[in-house]
């Protein structure tokens, strides 16, 4: 069954979405997301409570969807782990730093990303501490490094070619960005 102030979701006029600011879009993409949760919950009797509470915890979120990425990494009194906050088009890698108690003490923005699991696997596969204060972050052949300075809150990107070179590895970076236009980003992957 449909619910009357929902139907409007299908017949929703684009041009008018396109129009909105990038909040208002992502939050009328997550009403369309939730009417088809509960729809087909309904349709399979599903516990309706349990979809409840995930967009309860989304819309209480700012409609964000986030997942820690790898496990935290302790070294001495500091915990830290990489964090991943989903958007339709991007991921915004963050980093959390962790008090002793569990509590976030603070969260740096390390990167955003054109969205895709390529992303995650490839530049983000190998997590550690360097000292107390850098922490590193760095992909899967370990020629790309990604160092955040805790107490600073600063990341820098360091390359270490073994297979590439350094401005194939600086592209393979401007690939992920997705601010970098679609036909440069496929070019800058092959590099």
């Amino acid at each position: 069954m449909i619910v009357p102030w929902r139907m409007s979701i299908f017949n929703y006029d684009v041009r008018v979405y396109i129009q909105k600011d990038r909040e208002t879009r992502r939050k009328i993409l997550f009403e369309i997301i939730f009417y088809s949760m509960d729809h087909i919950a309904q349709q399979k009797s599903w516990d309706l409570q349990f979809f409840e509470n995930i967009k309860k915890n989304i819309i209480e979120r700012s409609y964000t969807i986030y997942s820690g990425y790898r496990k935290t990494v302790k070294k001495k009194k500091s915990k830290a782990q990489v964090v991943v906050f989903h958007d339709f088009t991007f991921i915004d890698v963050k980093l959390n730093v962790y008090t002793s108690e569990n509590t976030v003490l603070k969260t740096i923005e390390v990167f955003k990303a054109d969205a895709n699991a390529y992303t995650l696997g490839c530049f983000c596969s190998k997590i550690s501490w360097l000292d107390d204060n850098i922490f590193r972050i760095s992909d899967s052949k370990e020629e790309i490094f990604i160092d955040v300075a805790v107490q600073e809150e600063t990341v820098t990107f360091n390359f270490d070619p073994k297979r590439n070179t350094v401005e194939a590895l600086q592209k393979h970076i401007l690939a992920i960005k997705p601010d970098t236009p679609e036909h440069l980003r496929k070019q800058y992957m092959q590099a």
